[in-house]
């Protein structure tokens, strides 16, 4: 299964059949895009479309994030690699989890610097 942005899409199958799409689902059908680049979305799906706006979690938020990790997983990591991971990480979850991850391929139950 190949992954294309939501920008691929649109330059290669007709906006219009995608609109109508979009227009005739059925009322249980959701429809979810992310994109980084919603200027490139044609205004007749955005007109369609609720945008939500996420914005970089703070590190208060990361922290918490990790302090939830380590107590559902029961991983040790010290508070130096805790302040490192919330620098990484530039206020986001998915890139957090993602080195939380690879850290504990290497060491399964302590994170420390």
């Amino acid at each position: 299964m190949s992954t294309y942005s939501v920008q691929y899409i649109f330059k290669f199958f007709f906006q219009n059949a995608f609109l109508k799409t979009l227009e005739n689902a059925n009322n249980h059908v959701i429809f979810i895009f992310a994109t980084t680049e919603i200027e490139k979305i044609p205004t007749t799906i955005l007109s369609r479309c609720q945008i939500y706006n996420l914005t970089p979690l703070n590190n208060d938020q990361l922290l918490d994030l990790i302090k939830r990790i380590i107590t559902n997983e029961d991983i040790k990591i010290d508070d130096d690699a805790c302040q490192l991971l919330i620098e990484l990480a530039k206020g986001s979850a998915r890139d957090l989890l993602s080195n939380i991850e690879h850290l504990r391929q290497i060491n399964s139950q302590t994170i420390n610097v």
